[in-house]
């Protein structure tokens, strides 16, 4: 299969401590803290965004998850992947790194363009969208997003999203619904990314 080929293709990229995301460059430790233990690296990606008619890199992704989680994505069929992390209650964390800088409004707003639709497919009602989704915004209050920076955004098992941006904590929302929109927007059948990438590791976990 394409997808497993590309699988292992992908471990050729993978240093002694770091994976390399290979359209940037962009290395990504193989695991990061967990709520209780550490989270292992699925794969990366890269957001590629147009601008002006020219496609342009704008962030490096990765997906990370619980140990126990992998042997269960080991026996599902890609699609069943997806849909697993996206929808069972384990907790998970993406890792954005920016190569190119942008401004905080700019970031949070194109976070916005394609979390919202999605939020609006599990909220409650359009007062808890629109309230999880300012929430959210406010997270985005800097001026810049320089290359280079980190943004790390956490679902928890309790379904709770945490943000940090550089290590700095940025607040903890209390929304599954926003959490799993988030996650959808990488990993559904419409993700603003390759997602195929994004499981690429698990053939050596």
């Amino acid at each position: 299969r394409i997808l497993l080929i590309a699988m292992v293709a992908a471990v050729a990229m993978a240093g002694e401590d770091h994976f390399v995301e290979e359209a940037t460059s962009v290395k990504f430790p193989l695991d990061i803290p967990g709520e209780k233990s550490s989270l292992v690296l699925l794969g990366a990606t890269v957001r590629v965004k147009k601008i002006l008619f020219v496609n342009v890199q704008v962030y490096a992704v990765g997906v990370y998850t619980e140990p126990g989680v992998v042997e269960e994505l080991k026996g599902k069929e890609p699609n069943d992947m997806y849909k697993y992390l996206m929808e069972h209650p384990v907790q998970s964390s993406l890792r954005l790194t920016m190569v190119r800088s942008v401004t905080g409004d700019q970031m949070g707003g194109a976070l916005k363009e394609a979390v919202q639709p999605r939020l609006k497919l599990f909220a409650r009602d359009e007062a808890s969208t629109a309230g999880d989704m300012s929430a959210f915004e406010k997270q985005f209050d800097m001026s810049s997003l320089a290359a280079g920076t980190v943004l790390t955004f956490s679902r928890l098992q309790n379904g709770n999203l945490v943000t940090e941006i550089d290590g700095k904590d940025k607040g903890e929302i209390q929304s599954e619904a926003l959490s799993r929109s988030l996650f959808s927007v990488f990993l559904d059948n419409d993700s603003v990314v390759e997602r195929s990438k994004l499981l690429q590791r698990l053939p050596v976990l």
